[in-house]
């Protein structure tokens, strides 16, 4: 066989090199239409892993939670930037750090009774079926009267002080 110098002073291309790119493209695209076939398969015969919607929503709720409690710090943080007194700022900081801890371990306290929550009830969505014919059109119950524009006060000591708070049904 004659070499690629000898092959250009006699004019003649070599073009083995080009037949063996050719060949390697051609040997991996089999490659990897093997491998996306084989994956296919496996994926089929694959039984599906049901979902634990309970524990999956508990953590979605407690992102939803701290994002919540952080952009409540962030709140806090810019009305302390608006405070004159630099002893005032660094109390108004301070109390700010102690309520986003304060959030973050409810936060966590929330998710943990979930979690319990999900133990006892399973992993199954919470989908339940509504019916209207078990509805009533009316609530008539003397001890609970839920008439339109009715308000409800309720007011009495705590370890706070005072406390008022009103509720319309």
């Amino acid at each position: 066989m004659k070499t690629r110098s000898q092959l250009n002073t006699l004019g003649i291309e070599d073009h083995s090199s080009q037949r063996e790119i050719v060949r390697l493209l051609s040997s991996a695209k089999l490659a990897v239409g093997v491998t996306i076939m084989l994956f296919a398969v496996l994926k089929a015969n694959a039984a599906p892993q049901p979902a634990d919607a309970c524990r999956q929503t508990a953590s979605d709720v407690l992102a939803s939670c701290r994002a919540g409690a952080d952009s409540d710090y962030q709140l806090a943080l810019g009305k302390c930037d608006n405070l004159a007194d630099p002893a005032q700022r660094q109390a108004c900081q301070s109390q700010a750090s102690a309520d986003l801890q304060d959030a973050r371990q409810t936060c966590q306290e929330q998710r943990d009774a979930r979690l319990a929550a999900c133990q006892r009830l399973g992993p199954a969505p919470y989908d339940p079926v509504i019916n209207p014919s078990n509805f009533v059109p009316q609530v008539d119950n003397p001890y609970f009267p839920l008439t339109p524009g009715t308000t409800f006060i309720y007011e009495g000591q705590t370890a706070e002080g005072f406390e008022h708070d009103e509720c319309s049904p």
